[in-house]
Formats: structure tokens, sequence, C-alpha cells
């Protein structure tokens, strides 16, 4: 749709000239009733009149043309000859199965291996955006098939050879291999000696070539490497078959593509049965260069050049570390291997291509698995130096053996490897641990090492896991964090890093009382002009169900005093939560993560009641608040049905109270500064800050009526007799003056509004209009007015006499009632009119807003609709006469996809329609519609977007019944 939408704007006054042409249909334009053909046959056709809506699988574009043809298969290739110049023009595609379910055969468009008595369909076909009538002769040949065209025929190739590869005899496979290769190619075999094999490639055109290497068995094939010219060496395994597909991207080249095939010896460790030994405590350093051959022995990093290093399981927790000057060019991987046979049985268990310097990869080898690791890199080569340790294995990576703990204990969490100590991945990896509940609460201390570690907290039973808490925090050596495990109760943790971090972080555990403020239990009282600052005393994680955020935090208390209670920040992004009631029987008053960075937040405390606030700053990622606590008395206006009485001259000074969570919406009756007004038949102007949010409702507290909202100044009529509520509050500000002004103007609605006619000049100050809410295509409130005018069969002009220059100007159309608008548009900046036809009898009522406050004028002129503005007066149109269409003067609808439109009218024959242009002008979109009756009852045939010059429509029906088409370009 937007891609129509702008280029279809350009079409102001564009002249497009178009004649209409019919002309039969070819009897073999779809599938079943394609024309059988054989070899010899010659075939001349025009696609210019072929049919719309064929399959297609080379060029993916359903929007084509095309001509059906059928062919038994021989066992021999089936050639495409083409005696013109317009081979560039159609698309040659290859189907076999039935036209119910047709299988396209990739690669096919010069030639093909057809099996025997294997029935072929053939499309010729020519794209919706390929403009003109091209004449095409093909000729059909047929010729044995060469052995190396199938990877069973392939070349055995030896050291030092070389062989010739003829891409006018390739054809395509029939079943795309690992690699996703469809385009014709030759095969070459290479057997494994445990040597390097260098492949150099040679031909016309060399930057052309492409080959791919695969191993195991030809219909088994597995992809390893897919390459260009001028080749590659690589490392063999002894015994192991390589095949190599070799293609050139002209597949009807005569000169060959020859391949010289070279043999050397290697005893770089870059294969793993040649790794090096890495034993317990060393650190063994490597050098990666450009002459080191991949091996594609690596499931993942095959293509990768790298070393690799072997290590003796034994049954042990290893631990390893990279580091290199250019670390962020590494990619380190990790296997397990049984049997000592890295060939053939290697497990993958850790793959990291974006690796850190501190990161830790840790693996519990089983007894009877070692482990190899390969280092590799991806463009630049650099050195690196490996570090491993071993340990006593943890067998606590499951919960049933998970790890009871004890006041004293220390914690080793890490990211959990794939399969490690043969534990194959469940979704529920990690470090698990036992723990009773406790009277005191659990200190967990970061001793060794830096990350964020995942906790989950479940009930013991780990045949029905219930989850009870989930936390994170990031640990830093010395970093506490306190949590709170109900005595009487047996409980299961399971840490973990989120997304694959590969941290290490060694906790221990401790058994202490907390200190205050950790817990809604101990939270620190605070008082009207005090000042805290705290140092980091690490946070505190309890079981109960926090009702308005999760995240741990500092805990304070106040008692109310029928007061504002003001919390000023020094740190603008700190997050908080404010509660009122008892400890384990919290009420949430309101819930800010302030991403907006305040600096202040308010609550009005009533008389002896307790008051909560847990302030965080996001998994402990910053430091811990500093504040001040001011007080200041409330007015009583801060609940809606002891509203302020106002009127118009007032200034008001306002304070304001926590504002209303995010997610009420924008016309709730929550917390705020409220006033209210009686109406007095004149416009009411209310200005405050920036930040103030003004929300107006009609009607008393239990059934108030939002009637606008807008942020710093908001516009409304008022009514005599009804009374308005006012509610004003602010996110970012804790004050503000409240201006009201009033304006003796004439009222106007939907229901009341401005009539205007055919020579009148209106005016809009923007600022002085009504504000009206958002809209489906407009995101804020904005203000304008309401105007009628009568339809009279021709088309309105509105000319902008100054058009705004910072903001747009919106329109709605409404015809029915004042409910839903039957069309909508935009004036951009600096656009000068627009334009939409009307009917006799209808009336038009009109709202034009803007988000602006300038003052703008609109002439209004009526002019004779041009023709074919509606559906009822579709101008009939004829084979072979031409017609005009203009956009001058055509109603401007975006909602629409086909808007400056104009409607045609044609009787259908049962043939094909084909809409061209002599003038090659912008795109255009069209649509066509059946109609059984009249134009309250069309049919959606057929809806294009085109670049001029030419589309064709095709009725795929066959019986030549009658047809109405009527359609509009656009």
């Amino acid at each position: 749709m937007n891609r129509c939408k702008k280029c279809i704007v350009g079409l102001f006054f564009i002249l497009i000239w178009n004649v209409s042409i019919a002309q039969s249909l070819y009897q073999n334009d779809n599938c079943s009733s394609a024309t059988p053909i054989s070899t010899g046959d010659k075939i001349t056709l025009f696609l210019g009149f072929a049919g719309l809506d064929t399959d297609v699988c080379e060029i993916g574009d359903p929007l084509v043309r095309g001509i059906w043809y059928r062919i038994t298969g021989s066992d021999k290739v089936v050639e495409f000859l083409l005696s013109n110049d317009h081979s560039d023009r159609i698309s040659i595609s290859v189907f076999k199965g039935n036209c119910n379910f047709l299988e396209c055969i990739s690669g096919a468009s010069d030639r093909f291996y057809a099996e025997e008595n294997i029935q072929y369909f053939i499309l010729v076909s020519k794209s919706a955006f390929e403009f003109g009538n091209p004449e095409v002769d093909i000729t059909i040949a047929e010729k044995e098939s060469v052995a190396y065209d199938f990877c069973e025929g392939a070349i055995v190739a030896q050291c030092d050879s070389v062989y010739s590869i003829f891409p006018n005899q390739l054809t395509s496979d029939q079943n795309t291999n690992s690699c996703n290769e469809d385009t014709p190619e030759g095969w070459i075999k290479i057997t494994g000696d445990g040597r390097d094999k260098q492949l150099n490639l040679s031909a016309a055109f060399f930057n052309e070539i492409s080959f791919t290497i695969f191993d195991k068995e030809c219909g088994n094939l597995r992809c390893l490497y897919k390459g260009s010219y001028p080749g590659i060496s690589f490392s063999t395994i002894a015994g192991r078959d390589y095949f190599v597909s070799i293609a050139h991207d002209n597949p009807i080249l005569t000169i060959p593509v020859r391949v010289l095939v070279t043999c050397q010896n290697n005893n770089t460790a870059n294969v793993c049965n040649r790794a090096l030994q890495l034993a317990c405590g060393e650190s063994m350093g490597g050098t990666l260069t450009d002459t080191i051959p991949p091996d594609f022995n690596s499931p993942i990093t095959g293509a990768n050049p790298g070393l690799w290093y072997k290590i003796d399981g034994n049954g042990e927790k290893h631990k390893f570390n990279l580091s290199s000057p250019a670390i962020e060019n590494l990619i380190i991987e990790f296997f397990l291997v049984k049997n000592d046979n890295c060939i053939d049985s290697m497990t993958a268990v850790i793959y990291n291509p974006y690796p850190l310097p501190d990161n830790t990869y840790v693996i519990n080898a089983a007894p009877d698995e070692d482990i190899y690791v390969k280092v590799a890199y991806f463009n630049n080569p650099t050195t690196f130096i490996l570090s491993h340790d071993c340990e006593s294995a943890d067998n606590n990576l499951n919960c049933e053996f998970a790890k009871t703990l004890d006041c004293g204990d220390t914690m080793d969490i890490y990211e959990t490897a794939s399969g490690d100590f043969g534990y194959p991945k469940t979704g529920n990896e990690g470090n698990w641990f036992a723990i009773a509940g406790n009277q005191t609460k659990y200190r967990f201390t970061g001793l060794e090492g830096v990350g964020s570690v995942d906790f989950t907290i479940h009930k013991m039973g780990c045949d029905s896991l219930q989850i009870i808490k989930k936390f994170q925090h990031f640990f830093t050596p010395g970093e506490d964090i306190y949590v709170d495990l109900p005595e009487g109760e047996d409980y299961l943790i399971k840490t973990h890093f989120p997304n694959f971090s590969w941290q290490n972080v060694v906790l221990r555990l401790s058994c202490d009382n907390p200190v205050t403020h950790l817990f809604c239990e101990n939270a620190l009282p605070i008082t009207c002009g005090e000042n805290y600052a705290l140092s980091n005393f690490g946070i505190g994680v309890s079981l109960e169900n926090d009702v308005c955020s999760d995240q741990q935090g500092y805990w304070y208390s106040f008692e109310g005093k029928d007061s504002l209670f003001e919390v000023v920040l020094n740190f603008p992004f700190q997050q908080y939560s404010i509660y009122e009631g008892e400890c384990g029987n919290l009420n949430c008053l309101y819930a800010n993560e302030n991403f907006s960075g305040l600096r202040r937040f308010r609550v009005f405390g009533e008389f002896d009641k307790t008051y909560y606030i847990k302030m965080f700053s996001g998994n402990g990622g910053f430091p811990p608040p500093s504040f001040r606590v001011e007080c200041r008395e409330a007015g009583d206006n801060r609940i809606c049905s002891l509203a302020d009485t106002i009127q118009c001259g007032d200034e008001i000074e306002v304070f304001f109270d926590v504002p209303s969570n995010e997610n009420t919406g924008i016309c709730q009756v929550e917390n705020g500064e409220w006033y209210q007004l009686e109406g007095t038949g004149e416009l009411f102007y209310l200005e405050s800050g920036e930040e103030t949010e003004i929300y107006v409702f009609k009607g008393n507290c239990d059934t108030a009526e939002c009637v606008s909202f807008a942020t710093g100044r908001v516009n409304f009529f008022t009514q005599v007799g009804t009374t308005y509520l006012i509610k004003l509050d602010s996110r970012f500000s804790n004050s503000s003056t409240l201006l009201v002004e009033c304006s003796p103007q004439e009222f106007n609605d939907c229901q009341l509004p401005f009539e205007v006619a055919c020579g009148d000049t209106i005016s809009i100050n923007f600022s002085k209009a009504p504000t009206y809410l958002p809209e489906d295509n407009r995101n804020a409130p904005a203000n304008g007015y309401f105007i009628s005018l009568e339809g009279n069969d021709s088309t309105y002009v509105f000319n902008i006499v100054n058009p705004l220059q910072t903001a747009d100007i919106y329109y709605y159309v409404f015809t029915q009632d004042c409910e839903e608008y039957e069309t909508a548009g935009i004036i951009h900046q600096g656009v000068y009119d627009w334009v939409f036809h009307t009917e006799t009898g209808v009336t038009y009522k009109i709202l034009i807003v803007s988000e602006d406050a300038e003052e703008t004028s609109f002439e209004i002129s009526c002019t004779e609709s041009p023709s074919g503005a509606i559906c009822e007066k579709a101008q009939p149109i004829e084979c072979g006469i031409p017609f005009l269409y203009s956009t001058l003067n055509r109603t401007y609808d975006p909602e629409n996809f086909l808007h400056f439109g104009a409607w045609y009218t044609f009787a259908g024959t049962g043939d094909i329609i084909n809409l061209f242009s002599d003038t090659i002008g912008p795109a255009y979109t069209y649509a066509v519609y059946t109609s059984a009756e009249n134009c309250d009852s069309l049919n959606l045939l057929h809806r294009f977007f085109f670049k001029c010059r030419t589309d064709i429509l095709a009725n795929r029906n066959r019986n030549q019944l009658l047809y109405t088409f009527e359609f509009v370009i656009s």
C-alpha cells in the first residue's frame, strides 16, 4: 500500500494515453491444456496476450503471462535453442508432476535432463513488468548427457592432473543438494589420503566460476564449502571421499572450465587427528596464518582455518580461557569425543563466534570422554593463548543431582555446555543446589568472577518442579545479595547465565541477618526535611509476590500526615514503587520504571496510614539511592469529588500528586489536581506547562465522559448548564500554573458545523480552535473545526492561500453520521490544494485539524467533475479506441488504494483486455471488478500496481460468458 501511495501522488497533472485491444485466448495458456511437443519442433509465439496468474519457479513472480507445453523424457538432455534477440525478455520454466501439483526443476531455463517416460511441463512466460510483445522462436533439441553431469558419474581426480568441464553440457540437478545449489554443474571426486588438496580453476570469464565441496556419498551429500575462482586448498581425512561440483554463470559457454588438482603433505594441527595435547594447568600459544588450510571436519567452522587441541577428560571439570590481541576476530568451539575417534564421533558442546577476554568455558567430561578444542579465525590471521585448568567434576548439572548447600559453602556457577557430563540439553540446564529454609536470611557474596547470574527458586521435588521466584543479579567480588527462604520448606535453586554469556562466578553462602532496608519488614523510616545517602549494602530478595514490581531494591517507610510527601532524587533514573498497607499484604499505589529520567516523585499520605517505598535501579546496575524528603500541604482537590471551581480569567498554582500509572489509558479518572467549571457557551482555553497533561470530562465523577485531552494546552466548547471536570497531572514536574481564558465563539462540532459553499473563503486559527482526540492516522490531539457543504455533482476544490510550513493538516469527511468518517486525508506541509467529488443530495461534514498553532485560509471553488469520477458514471470504452486519463481534479483518498481514480466500463466477451500506453509516465494502480447488476454489487477480479507502459488481463473462464468489466486506473 505505501509503495502505491507514494508513486500515485506523482500523478498530479500527468496525462496517460491508453488503448484497448482484444484478442482471443491462447488454447494452451494454462497447464491443463499444455500443447504436446517433441524433439525438433520449432515454437513461434507472441507473449503479449498470454494469460495472467501462471506458475513460475525461475523468478518467483506470480504476475506473469505464459504459454504451456509438455514433453515426455527419453533419458536424454532436452535443450532450448532461441533463434532471435528476445531471450532476455522471456523466462522458461520446467516442471514435473501433474497440473494440480507441479514440482519445479530449478536452473532448467536452457536445458534439462529428461528421465525416461517422465512427462515434463514447459512454461514460456513474460514477466508482468516486461513491456512489449516480443516474438519468440524456440527449437526443441535433444542430446546425450555427459557422465560428469551427475554426482554418480563424477571424474575421479588424481594428483597433479588437469580436468575439463564443459558448461554447455551441464544440466541442473533435479534434487537440490544440501548446499541449496541448483545451477548446472559438473562433478569431480577426490579421495582423501591425509594430504592437502589444491584446486585451481581457470576458464574464459574466470570471475563467473563457482564450486561447492561435499563429503559422504551421492544421494546423501553433506555441504562443506561454497567458493569461487581461483580455487581453494583444503586438508583431507584419509579414506574419506570428497565431491566437488563446478559451475559457470554462462550455461551455454562452449569453452571448458579447467581444474588442476595438486597434493602436498601437511603436519600442522589444523585437523583434529593432529591436535596438540594440552595438560591441566597448561597454557599454549597459537599462531593463525592464511597458509593454514581449512579441514572441513568441524560441523560449524569447517571453512574457517584453525588449530586443534586435545585434552584428556579423565572425568574432571575443565576450565578454559582464551586471550588474544584480536580476540574479536576469533572463533572457539569445543567437542566431546569418545574412543579417541574425533573424525567420526565428535559431539559439539560449545560454540562461541564472539569470544570476550573474560569468558570462561567449563566442561565436565565423563570418564570415557576427551575434549577437543578448535580455535579459528574469521578474516585476519592473529595469535592467541589458550589456558586450561582442571578440578573435580561437578555432578549438579540437573535437578536430581542438586548439591546440598550449608552456611559457609561455595557455589561454582558457569554456563553449562550441551551434553555436559553426559546430560543432553533439556531446557533445564544450570548448576543446581538444594537448600533448607532458615529463620535468618541467606547471604550470597561474590568471591571470584564478574557476571549477571539468573536464579530460579523451586519448591523441592524434581518430578514436579514449581517455580516460586526468578531473579537476576550482577555479581562482582564483594557484592552481596540476601535471599529470604522461610523456615519449614526445602528449596531447589538453579543458577545459570543468560544468553550464553560464558561467565564463571564463584559465590560464598553465609547465614546473616541483613542490614536494614533490604526487605519490607525492616524498611528504613524516613521523615520530611531529611537527606538520605546509602553505601552499597547489596539487595534483598523475598519470595513474597510483589504486586508492584519484581525488581529487588531498597525499602523505606513513612507515616501519612494528610500531606504530599515528595522524594527528590540525586540520581535521575532511579526507579521506584509505592505501597500502602502491611508487609505481606501490601497494596500497590504506583510503579514507575522512570526511563524518562524524573528526579522527583510524590504521593499523598493519609493520616495514620503507613506507606512503603521500594527504590531500585535495574538488577543492581546503578548506585543505591541518594535523595531528600520534602513535604507540603495538599489541597482537597486531589480527588475528583472535591474538585475546585474555576472560571474565565483565573490563574492558579497547581502542585501535583503522583500521576496515574502509565497503562491506565488517556482519559481515566485517576489521581491528579481536579477542577470544575460551568459551561457558558464559550470556547475555553486551558494552558499550563509543556509537561502538564490536561484532561477534560463532561458529567460527574461517576459517569465522566472524556471530551478532550492534550499536553500543555487544550481548547473546548462549553454548553450552558453543563458541568466540566478538568484533571491535571504531570510525570515530569511537581508544580505549574493553570491559565483559564474564554472566547465568545460560535459553537462548532459535527452536529453544528460551519456551513460553506462554492466561492467562500474560510480562515482557521488552529490555536483558537477546539481540541480533538487522536484518530487512526494521527497519534496526537489536534485543533480544528467542522464545516459542512452540500453536494452538487461537482468537484469541490480547497485552495490553501497560505500553506502551513511546520505541520500537516488532516481532514475527515462524514456523510452518514458523526461517528465514523467516510474518508480521511493529509495535506502535507507546502501543499496548496485538495479536492473531492460530491454527489447531489448528500450533505458532507468535514473536520479540518492540525497540531500546529498557525492560521491559514481556504478558498473554496467548484468545478465540473472529470469523467468517470464515480462508478455510476463510468465511461464506456471499446477495443481499439483511445481514451484519456488525467489525475486533475480527481479525489485524493489515501486510505483507498485507488485514489485520483477514474471509472470505465467494458463489456466482456471472453477475450483478453490489454491496457497499454504510448506515453511512458509514472506508476499507476488499477483494479478490475465484475458486476452482475450495478455498482452496488462489485466483485474485485484483479488489482495491480504497474509502471507504464502495458499490462494484460486474461479472463480465465472457458465458457465464453459475457461479463461487465469496470476498472479504474489511478
